[in-house]
């Protein structure tokens, strides 16, 4: 059997770690971690919070790590990542429904 044109397994990479870069490798360690299903955030945080996160480390990214706002904001490591990685913006319309929102999930979950 001709292995050529296969992707690489996620145990396949993290077993030759070093002939990858390092991007590769931890995504491969996410996917194995989480079995294939997608990530879902433990702990949600409200779009006030993203927005703060974003903003300090658009003032000061060499200053605050994912590491550092992980412990800040308790949550975990591969959230904070996942924030400080993400490029979207909210559009006025979403601005304006997103807190009424939630404060409805907050009613929903007491």
């Amino acid at each position: 059997k001709s292995l050529v044109g296969t992707k690489p397994t996620p145990e396949s990479i993290l077993r030759n770690s070093k002939s990858h870069p390092s991007w590769v490798v931890q995504k491969a360690a996410l996917q194995k971690k989480f079995n294939g299903t997608p990530w879902q955030a433990r702990k949600k945080i409200s779009p006030g919070t993203v927005s703060l996160i974003k903003a300090i480390n658009a003032e000061a990214p060499h200053v605050l790590k994912a590491q550092d706002i992980a412990a800040k904001f308790k949550i975990s490591l591969e959230a904070a990542r996942r924030i400080l990685r993400s490029k979207r913006v909210m559009l006025d319309e979403e601005k304006e429904r997103k807190p009424r929102k939630w404060i409805e999930r907050g009613e929903r979950i007491r």
